[in-house]
Protein backbone atom coordinates (compact mmCIF):
# COMPACT_ATOMS: atom_id res chain seq x y z
CA UNK A 1 0.00 0.00 0.00
CA UNK A 2 1.46 3.31 -1.01
CA UNK A 3 1.01 6.73 1.10
CA UNK A 4 1.06 9.97 -0.18
CA UNK A 5 3.42 11.95 -0.89
CA UNK A 6 3.66 15.55 -1.24
CA UNK A 7 5.52 18.48 -3.11
CA UNK A 8 4.80 21.75 -0.85
CA UNK A 9 5.82 25.06 -1.50
CA UNK A 10 5.92 26.96 1.85
CA UNK A 11 6.45 30.30 2.44
CA UNK A 12 8.98 31.13 5.69
CA UNK A 13 10.15 34.32 6.93
CA UNK A 14 13.63 34.97 8.22
CA UNK A 15 14.74 36.81 11.66
CA UNK A 16 15.43 39.73 8.95
CA UNK A 17 12.08 39.57 7.80
CA UNK A 18 12.38 39.26 4.43
CA UNK A 19 10.50 36.34 2.43
CA UNK A 20 11.95 33.31 0.98
CA UNK A 21 10.61 30.80 -1.40
CA UNK A 22 10.95 26.81 -1.22
CA UNK A 23 10.30 23.44 -2.13
CA UNK A 24 9.38 20.86 0.23
CA UNK A 25 7.94 17.49 0.70
CA UNK A 26 6.16 15.41 3.05
CA UNK A 27 6.14 11.45 3.83
CA UNK A 28 3.16 10.87 5.38
CA UNK A 29 2.92 6.70 7.77
CA UNK A 30 0.05 6.51 9.45
CA UNK A 31 0.86 5.60 12.84
CA UNK A 32 -1.35 2.33 12.90
CA UNK A 33 1.44 1.16 10.07
CA UNK A 34 4.25 1.29 12.82
CA UNK A 35 4.47 -1.35 15.20
CA UNK A 36 5.12 -0.46 18.79
CA UNK A 37 3.90 3.09 18.20
CA UNK A 38 2.84 4.04 22.11
CA UNK A 39 0.50 6.65 22.45
CA UNK A 40 -0.04 7.95 26.21
CA UNK A 41 -3.10 9.22 27.99
CA UNK A 42 -2.65 13.24 26.12
CA UNK A 43 -2.33 11.62 22.99
CA UNK A 44 1.20 11.66 22.97
CA UNK A 45 3.27 9.88 20.51
CA UNK A 46 6.53 8.43 21.47
CA UNK A 47 9.26 7.13 18.97
CA UNK A 48 12.49 6.47 20.82
CA UNK A 49 14.52 6.32 17.31
CA UNK A 50 14.70 8.11 13.82
CA UNK A 51 17.44 7.58 11.42
CA UNK A 52 17.44 7.93 7.34
CA UNK A 53 19.95 5.80 5.27
CA UNK A 54 21.55 6.86 2.07
CA UNK A 55 18.76 5.74 -0.27
CA UNK A 56 15.87 7.56 2.39
CA UNK A 57 14.73 4.38 3.99
CA UNK A 58 13.48 5.59 7.38
CA UNK A 59 13.81 4.07 10.17
CA UNK A 60 11.80 3.72 13.67
CA UNK A 61 12.47 2.29 17.13
CA UNK A 62 8.79 2.62 19.09
CA UNK A 63 7.22 0.95 21.53
CA UNK A 64 6.64 0.80 25.56
CA UNK A 65 6.82 -2.97 26.69
CA UNK A 66 8.15 -4.29 23.84
CA UNK A 67 9.97 -2.55 21.16
CA UNK A 68 10.21 -2.60 17.38
CA UNK A 69 12.74 -1.53 14.64
CA UNK A 70 10.44 -0.74 11.25
CA UNK A 71 11.77 0.35 7.99
CA UNK A 72 9.60 2.77 5.26
CA UNK A 73 10.57 3.20 2.12
CA UNK A 74 11.37 6.67 0.90
CA UNK A 75 7.63 6.66 -0.09
CA UNK A 76 6.13 5.62 2.86
CA UNK A 77 6.07 1.58 2.13
CA UNK A 78 6.47 -0.40 4.84
CA UNK A 79 9.91 -2.72 4.13
CA UNK A 80 9.75 -4.59 7.54
CA UNK A 81 9.52 -4.11 11.35
CA UNK A 82 11.34 -6.59 13.53
CA UNK A 83 10.87 -6.94 17.77
CA UNK A 84 13.69 -6.31 19.54
CA UNK A 85 14.71 -8.38 22.73
CA UNK A 86 15.18 -5.47 24.61
CA UNK A 87 13.91 -2.06 25.37
CA UNK A 88 15.90 0.55 23.67
CA UNK A 89 16.96 3.16 26.72
CA UNK A 90 17.89 5.52 24.14
CA UNK A 91 17.95 7.26 20.89
CA UNK A 92 19.56 4.95 17.66
CA UNK A 93 21.89 6.05 15.22
CA UNK A 94 22.40 4.70 11.46
CA UNK A 95 26.04 4.51 10.49
CA UNK A 96 28.13 2.33 7.69
CA UNK A 97 24.88 0.53 7.32
CA UNK A 98 24.59 -0.59 11.26
CA UNK A 99 21.71 0.58 13.58
CA UNK A 100 23.01 0.47 17.02
CA UNK A 101 20.72 0.98 19.87
CA UNK A 102 21.59 1.58 23.56
CA UNK A 103 20.13 -0.93 26.39
CA UNK A 104 21.16 -1.73 29.98
CA UNK A 105 21.44 -5.40 31.00
CA UNK A 106 22.26 -5.89 34.82
CA UNK A 107 24.54 -3.28 35.72
CA UNK A 108 26.20 -3.23 32.07
CA UNK A 109 25.21 -0.56 29.63
CA UNK A 110 25.62 -2.35 26.53
CA UNK A 111 25.76 -0.63 22.33
CA UNK A 112 23.54 -3.29 20.58
CA UNK A 113 24.87 -3.17 16.85
CA UNK A 114 22.69 -4.20 14.12
CA UNK A 115 23.59 -4.75 10.25
CA UNK A 116 20.71 -3.77 8.16
CA UNK A 117 19.76 -5.94 5.52
CA UNK A 118 16.77 -5.80 2.78
CA UNK A 119 13.86 -7.01 4.95
CA UNK A 120 15.15 -7.24 8.50
CA UNK A 121 18.21 -6.55 10.76
CA UNK A 122 20.97 -9.07 12.35
CA UNK A 123 22.36 -8.35 15.51
CA UNK A 124 26.47 -8.07 15.15
CA UNK A 125 27.72 -7.80 18.25
CA UNK A 126 26.74 -6.26 21.95
CA UNK A 127 29.94 -3.95 23.17
CA UNK A 128 30.05 -3.21 26.61
CA UNK A 129 30.07 0.85 27.20
CA UNK A 130 32.70 0.61 30.02
CA UNK A 131 32.16 3.69 32.87
CA UNK A 132 32.73 3.52 36.62
CA UNK A 133 29.42 5.52 36.99
CA UNK A 134 25.73 5.12 35.95
CA UNK A 135 24.85 6.73 32.53
CA UNK A 136 22.03 8.58 32.56
CA UNK A 137 21.62 9.71 28.65
CA UNK A 138 23.40 8.91 25.36
CA UNK A 139 23.87 11.27 22.53
CA UNK A 140 25.27 9.91 19.09
CA UNK A 141 27.59 11.97 16.64
CA UNK A 142 28.84 10.95 13.42
CA UNK A 143 31.81 9.56 14.17
CA UNK A 144 31.40 9.04 18.58
CA UNK A 145 29.15 9.33 20.70
CA UNK A 146 28.64 11.26 23.90
CA UNK A 147 27.71 9.71 27.54
CA UNK A 148 25.82 11.69 30.26
CA UNK A 149 26.72 11.21 34.01
CA UNK A 150 25.40 12.97 37.00
CA UNK A 151 27.25 14.47 39.92
CA UNK A 152 26.22 15.34 43.08
CA UNK A 153 27.26 18.14 44.64
CA UNK A 154 26.43 20.49 47.49
CA UNK A 155 25.50 23.86 47.80
CA UNK A 156 24.08 26.20 49.90
CA UNK A 157 23.15 23.35 52.37
CA UNK A 158 21.50 21.53 49.58
CA UNK A 159 22.28 18.60 47.22
CA UNK A 160 22.17 19.03 43.47
CA UNK A 161 22.64 17.25 40.34
CA UNK A 162 25.25 17.74 38.24
CA UNK A 163 25.98 16.48 34.59
CA UNK A 164 29.11 15.43 33.92
CA UNK A 165 30.13 14.41 29.77
CA UNK A 166 32.65 11.86 28.31
CA UNK A 167 33.14 11.46 24.95
CA UNK A 168 33.73 7.49 22.99
CA UNK A 169 34.39 6.41 19.74
CA UNK A 170 32.65 3.36 18.21
CA UNK A 171 34.87 0.56 19.45
CA UNK A 172 33.71 2.18 22.99
CA UNK A 173 36.87 3.61 24.28
CA UNK A 174 36.75 6.47 26.34
CA UNK A 175 38.22 9.53 24.82
CA UNK A 176 38.23 12.67 27.15
CA UNK A 177 35.96 14.44 29.35
CA UNK A 178 34.06 17.47 27.58
CA UNK A 179 31.92 21.00 28.27
CA UNK A 180 28.82 19.73 26.58
CA UNK A 181 26.52 17.01 24.76
CA UNK A 182 27.90 18.46 21.70
CA UNK A 183 31.49 18.48 22.38
CA UNK A 184 31.40 21.77 20.43
CA UNK A 185 33.61 24.69 21.43
CA UNK A 186 32.29 27.34 24.16
CA UNK A 187 32.30 29.86 21.91
CA UNK A 188 29.36 27.97 19.69
CA UNK A 189 27.69 26.40 22.92
CA UNK A 190 27.48 27.82 26.05
CA UNK A 191 25.93 25.92 29.49
CA UNK A 192 23.45 28.03 29.41
CA UNK A 193 21.92 26.80 26.31
CA UNK A 194 21.47 23.34 26.73
CA UNK A 195 17.37 22.85 27.13
CA UNK A 196 16.99 25.90 24.56
CA UNK A 197 19.04 25.28 21.01
CA UNK A 198 19.58 22.25 19.94
CA UNK A 199 22.63 20.78 17.67
CA UNK A 200 21.40 18.42 14.51
CA UNK A 201 24.22 18.83 12.60
CA UNK A 202 26.85 20.78 10.01
CA UNK A 203 26.02 22.32 6.75
CA UNK A 204 29.18 23.89 4.56
CA UNK A 205 31.04 23.45 7.58
CA UNK A 206 28.69 25.50 9.47
CA UNK A 207 26.87 24.65 12.54
CA UNK A 208 23.09 23.80 12.16
CA UNK A 209 20.80 24.59 15.68
CA UNK A 210 17.30 23.84 16.04
CA UNK A 211 14.79 25.65 18.97
CA UNK A 212 11.49 26.37 19.57
CA UNK A 213 10.50 30.17 19.03
CA UNK A 214 6.94 29.89 20.34
CA UNK A 215 3.94 27.05 19.86
CA UNK A 216 3.71 27.55 16.50
CA UNK A 217 6.73 28.10 15.05
CA UNK A 218 10.83 26.86 15.36
CA UNK A 219 13.91 28.46 14.41
CA UNK A 220 16.66 27.12 11.94
CA UNK A 221 20.24 28.90 12.43
CA UNK A 222 23.69 28.38 10.73
CA UNK A 223 26.25 29.57 13.55
CA UNK A 224 30.01 30.37 12.32
CA UNK A 225 33.08 29.49 13.87
CA UNK A 226 33.00 32.87 15.80
CA UNK A 227 29.59 31.57 17.40
CA UNK A 228 27.46 34.32 14.73
CA UNK A 229 24.49 33.76 13.53
CA UNK A 230 24.89 33.76 9.90
CA UNK A 231 21.49 32.56 8.40
CA UNK A 232 18.24 31.30 9.99
CA UNK A 233 14.83 30.45 9.24
CA UNK A 234 11.32 30.19 10.64
CA UNK A 235 9.17 27.38 9.95
CA UNK A 236 5.45 26.88 11.27
CA UNK A 237 4.75 23.89 13.33
CA UNK A 238 1.49 24.14 11.63
CA UNK A 239 3.11 22.91 8.82
CA UNK A 240 5.57 20.36 10.55
CA UNK A 241 2.61 18.52 12.87
CA UNK A 242 2.86 18.70 16.31
CA UNK A 243 6.28 17.61 18.19
CA UNK A 244 6.70 13.94 19.33
CA UNK A 245 8.41 13.00 22.65
CA UNK A 246 10.59 9.89 23.77
CA UNK A 247 11.04 8.24 26.77
CA UNK A 248 14.54 9.33 27.08
CA UNK A 249 13.34 12.93 26.19
CA UNK A 250 11.03 15.85 24.29
CA UNK A 251 11.26 16.54 21.54
CA UNK A 252 14.47 14.76 21.03
CA UNK A 253 17.95 16.08 18.45
CA UNK A 254 17.36 13.03 16.58
CA UNK A 255 13.83 13.23 15.43
CA UNK A 256 15.85 16.17 13.43
CA UNK A 257 18.25 14.62 10.83
CA UNK A 258 21.03 15.94 8.01
CA UNK A 259 21.64 13.73 5.75
CA UNK A 260 21.83 13.27 1.75
CA UNK A 261 22.16 17.23 2.03
CA UNK A 262 18.48 17.54 2.96
CA UNK A 263 17.16 18.23 6.73
CA UNK A 264 14.26 15.54 7.89
CA UNK A 265 11.89 16.56 10.71
CA UNK A 266 9.58 14.05 12.05
CA UNK A 267 6.24 15.40 13.34
CA UNK A 268 2.63 14.19 14.03
CA UNK A 269 -0.64 14.88 12.40
CA UNK A 270 -4.03 13.86 11.92
CA UNK A 271 -3.25 10.23 12.59
CA UNK A 272 0.07 10.17 10.99
CA UNK A 273 3.74 11.02 11.40
CA UNK A 274 4.89 12.98 8.93
CA UNK A 275 8.34 13.59 7.79
CA UNK A 276 9.22 17.10 6.64
CA UNK A 277 12.19 16.83 4.47
CA UNK A 278 13.91 20.23 3.26
CA UNK A 279 16.81 20.68 0.60
CA UNK A 280 19.53 22.75 2.68
CA UNK A 281 20.85 24.06 -0.57
CA UNK A 282 17.71 25.25 -1.40
CA UNK A 283 16.03 26.32 2.12
CA UNK A 284 19.56 28.38 2.79
CA UNK A 285 20.01 29.50 -0.93
CA UNK A 286 20.68 33.41 -0.25
CA UNK A 287 23.56 31.53 2.64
Amino acid sequence: MKYLFLNIVFMVLSIQDCTAIFTSKQVNIPIDNIDGMFLDRNDDNYVNGFAVDSLENFYFCCGKEEHYVSCFSSEGEKRFSQKLPFLSLGPMFLKHNYLYLYTICGKKSILKQYSVKPSSILLSKSIDIISKERINSILFRDSSFVIELLETEEFDNRVHLKSKYQLFDFPCQYRQNINNPYNLPQSIFKEEDLGLHQFIGIYKQYYVFYSVSDSKTCVLSIINHQGKIIASKNLSMDFLGNMLNSFYSGNPEEHKQIRNGRLYILGNKEGNLIITIFPLEELFKEF
